[in-house]
């Protein structure tokens, strides 16, 4: 590692402003939301290659890489020297900086991202010192912690760079009470603490994040963050560099977890560290114990997220857990893995859930606190490697417990990944009993109680037969547990074993995923409604609405579709990742109604709509709230719909916030202003009144209005190139569009079969004008394309081929990453460099290209099957030579309104819109 080179670079970086999500961000795959820590692990590539890539998870906890003390005694190694660094090397007891290396990279091939435990605020225990008997280092490095003298030369670091000064001596118990400043100055049980106001501290810490930042790694869970000082460490974190951009894409910053402990009644809180990144909630695993416990009511987690009790905070806040390598060992109140079925109980939960991002625990077997993991002996007592049984767990003879492997758990992880972005609905409770939906996706439901469950539930999931996920297992067409049967209706009876759940999603349906469902009939068009509003954090803006004038509106409730009033709606709003808030309720709400909730609407973690959500914005395109749409400044909360324009009052309909009550009556009685403008043409109304298929904007409790045209271009959403060696490139400002095309070869020929698709090569064109030129007049204002490569093999040698197509029997899930990548078109080989890319396409090559290519397009469906709403999908082709074939996707879209919701639901991905660091500090939502 080049350390002094980065830290001289470092040394003149200047401190950017800060954006409170820039490390929120797990950097992971869309439906890969479930992190495990392999406590211990050292043969961590095997298990991304093997196991992990396939069931669901999207990133591994690593132990700290780093050179650290060891420490011998009676032929252990406790676990905790891991915890005790003497240099900043990647030397560890899990192997050398080159094996490290080769792990990142092999876990990042298949999709699994890294995730460092990175200890910064300390070094060893007061007193250690290389040479003394049973002890040594990992590596070669030699150290000194004997009091005043703190010599660590392989950093390097002496006693003036420790807190020694400000306090000499150990944190005491009534500290983290009354004493915030002791707890971050004083020695966290007698390890030596180091002070990151020293500008060389600080330099050492960050060239040493930046080192792993250059391996490759996505993130890092920061340590005992709870005894560093904010400050210190987000001076520390704003120099870091931006991940890799072939790994990750351009501008993209790392994942930070930080350790804090807080319980309530502490003088350290949590709130703290939002701004950095997020924090390890503790509270979560200690809520879902005590239920399990039955020291509090199971029925109680269906509100469990932000606001429930103490400590937690909004989703892009918390890294959830349910036990950790610490308190596992402790006695505290947390389910671990000796607790056999409970445990297994809460992290079904955990993973069914819809709060915040989440860690599952894979531990070592251990009979006594310090206790290390298993090892091969003297003299160097390396650690040993699990062996696994035929079922995929792992042979506790070897003493690893590997609870991720368990059957329960790797099968929720799956249902998770399924479930991913879909909101908790059709919520029920009864007395230590819970279930509920997850939109049209899957189901869940745990019974404490001491009798069995039985009960017709509303699963929101089409009808089929679904095999049981929690104690069972789809092989083939044959489950091994329990099988439940689904009506047309959605609705179907469940038993729930007494101190049991059960789980079921669209991946366990026997027979398949269902089919899409069909799009609505009607006139929808693309409609946006801004409504400006005052509001504090943690306040929401719904709007309710109809077509009043002309018909006697429903009261409800749940009464929207035989509801006159209400009008047809289908949400397509492109909002930032972290506005969990809006992307949750605007699921299952399809109408635009004066009732409230709809039945199957979605919850916010439990907690209902009470409306059509909106969602804030800005037309500060420096903000991650900027939306495009918003032309009138800060404060605007905003929806986008396809709405039904038949079911208008002749193309206009009413509106009215509402937020925690309605607001005002509205007199409209003056003149719009905007493109549109214009005089009310619903007079009698007391509400706002808006136009189908244009852009409205209101003031809540204001009489004033705009109307304006949100008018429709035709642009590129997706290139795509199947070159000579049937490597495919797909291109596109959109990642969902990238994983409906994706899903569409895979599914539909067979393409990567037998090695699920694998994605090599990664470009982002960031100067899209200039690579495609004026193919269509007018390129998407993105300015940045995202693309994947799929490694094929040759359809047409295939023996299942039959008329020009390969229909494969089950379809192959693709576990990719379509993200920005490293090199531009103009790196590339030169058939990649054809003229037609730089200097556009004229419409007869377009039409001859077309034809010729018609055999090859006629093997899939991509109207139907992919693109939901979407009733023009003109495809075209262009023959650039012998080298490969250029197919441009064109999509009629409403300008800056990219996506309908028929996509997102059909993606594995979420929309990202791609937009600049903002220059000052944002709210947060």
């Amino acid at each position: 590692m080049l350390l002094p080179l980065v830290v001289a670079a470092l040394t003149a970086a200047v401190v950017s402003a800060s954006d409170p999500y820039e490390f929120d961000d797990s950097n992971t795959l869309f439906d890969r939301q479930t992190m495990v820590h392999l406590f211990e692990w050292r043969h961590v590539a095997n298990e991304c290659e093997n196991f992990l890539q396939f069931n669901g998870y999207g990133a591994v906890q690593v132990s700290p890489p780093n050179e650290h003390i060891m420490i011998y005694t009676n032929d252990d190694v406790p676990w905790w020297v891991r915890y005790q660094p003497v240099s900043y090397r990647l030397n560890s007891r899990s192997g050398t900086e080159a094996q490290f290396q080769n792990m990142v990279d092999r876990c990042n091939k298949v999709g699994v991202r890294i995730i460092v435990d990175s200890v910064l605020n300390h070094m060893v225990g007061v007193g250690q010192k290389s040479d003394d008997p049973g002890h040594g280092s990992s590596g070669t490095a030699s150290y000194d912690g004997r009091d005043g003298i703190e010599s660590f030369p392989a950093v390097p670091y002496s006693s003036t760079d420790f807190h020694d000064p400000v306090c000499h001596g150990d944190i005491q118990d009534s500290d983290y009470q009354y004493n915030a400043n002791n707890v971050r100055n004083c020695r966290l049980s007698g390890l030596l603490d180091l002070n990151h106001a020293s500008q060389h501290v600080r330099n050492m810490a960050v060239a040493y994040l930046t080192s792993l930042i250059n391996a490759g790694v996505a993130g890092f869970r920061l340590d005992a963050s709870k005894h560093m000082f904010p400050d210190d460490l987000q001076a520390m974190l704003e120099k870091l560099p931006n991940l890799r951009a072939d790994i990750f894409g351009t501008n993209q910053k790392p994942f930070v977890v930080h350790e804090v402990i807080d319980r309530g009644g502490e003088a350290i809180k949590v709130t703290e560290y939002i701004a950095i990144g997020r924090y390890t909630n503790f509270n979560f695993g200690a809520a879902v114990a005590s239920a399990i416990w039955k020291q509090s009511d199971v029925a109680g987690l269906s509100t469990l997220g932000p606001g429930f009790g103490y400590g937690n905070l909004d989703d892009h806040d918390v890294l959830n857990f349910i036990d950790n390598h610490d308190n596992q060992r402790d006695d505290q109140p947390y389910l671990t893995y000796k607790n056999g079925d409970q445990y297994r109980m809460g992290n079904a939960y955990m993973l069914a859930w819809t709060y915040g991002y989440i860690r599952v625990m894979s531990s070592f077997a251990f009979d006594f606190h310090d206790q290390g993991p298993p090892n091969m002996g003297a003299p160097n007592y390396a650690t040993g490697s699990p062996t696994f049984n035929p079922d995929n767990t792992c042979d506790a003879r070897s003493g690893w417990v590997c609870e991720h492997r368990w059957p329960t758990i790797r099968q929720m992880v799956q249902f998770r990944a399924a479930c991913q972005g879909r909101a908790a609905t059709e919520i029920v409770t009864e007395s230590n009993r819970i279930a509920f939906a997850r939109e049209q996706n899957g189901f869940f439901a745990m019974n404490n109680a001491d009798s069995d469950w039985n009960r017709q539930f509303d699963t929101t999931l089409p009808a089929g037969s679904y095999c049981d996920q929690y104690d069972g297992e789809l092989k083939g067409s044959m489950c091994t547990g329990q099988t439940i049967t689904i009506d047309n209706d959605g609705k179907a009876s469940v038993r729930i074993p007494a101190r049991a759940c059960i789980a079921f999603s669209v991946i366990s349906r026997i027979g398949g995923r269902p089919s899409p469902p069909n799009p609505p009939a009607g006139n929808f068009q693309k409609t946006a409604v801004f409504l400006q509003r005052n509001t504090q954090p943690g306040q929401n803006v719904f709007i309710r609405g109809g077509s009043a004038q002309v018909h006697q509106c429903s009261s409800g409730p749940f009464a929207q579709s035989t509801d006159p009033c209400a009008i047809p709606i289908v949400h397509n709003s492109t909002t930032p990742w972290m506005y969990a808030t809006y992307r949750q309720w605007s699921q299952g709400d399809e109408y635009l109604d004066f009732e409230g909730e709809e039945l199957r609407q979605g919850t916010y973690d439990g907690t209902h709509a009470t409306g059509t959500p909106l969602a804030y914005s800005t037309n500060d395109a420096k903000s991650v709230d900027y939306q495009p749409l918003n032309k009138y400044g800060p404060d605007y909360w905003f929806v986008q719909v396809l709405m039904d324009c038949d079911k208008t009052e002749n193309g206009w309909f009413e509106l009215k916030g509402f937020m925690n009550g309605w607001e005002n009556d509205i007199h409209q009685s003056s003149s719009c202003s905007g493109s549109i403008g214009g005089k009310n043409p619903l007079p009698n109304s007391n509400n706002h009144v808006a136009k189908c298929g244009a852009v409205s904007a209101f003031t809540w409790n204001s009489d004033s209005c705009i109307q304006a045209n949100c008018r429709t271009k035709n642009s590129i959403l997706l290139v795509v190139i199947l070159r000579k060696d049937w490597n495919v490139i797909i291109m596109s400002p959109s990642h969902d569009l990238i994983a409906i095309l994706v899903h569409v070869i895979v599914d539909s020929i067979g393409i990567g079969e037998k090695r699920r698709s694998v994605y090599r090569h990664r470009l982002p064109i960031t100067e899209s004008a200039e690579v495609l030129g004026r193919a269509t007049g007018e390129l998407p204002a993105h300015g940045l394309y995202r693309c994947v490569e799929l490694a094929t093999y040759h359809v047409q040698n295939d023996p299942r081929r039959r008329g020009g197509c390969v229909r494969v029997q089950r379809p192959v899930r693709p576990h990719f990453g379509p993200t920005p990548c490293q090199d531009r078109l103009a790196h590339l080989p030169d058939p990649l460099r054809a003229e037609p890319l730089r200097c556009g396409l004229r419409n007869q090559q377009i039409d001859r290209a077309a034809a010729q290519a018609g055999n090859w397009l006629n093997c899939y469906d991509t109207r139907c099957t992919y693109c939901g709403h979407l009733s023009a999908i003109a495809l075209a082709a262009v023959h650039t030579g012998s080298s490969f074939w250029l197919m441009l996707i064109f999509v009629p879209y409403v300008h800056q309104c990219i996506l309908p919701k028929s996509l997102q639901e059909r993606s594995t991905v979420n929309q990202v819109t791609v937009l600049s660091k903002p220059s000052s500090p944002i709210r947060k939502q």
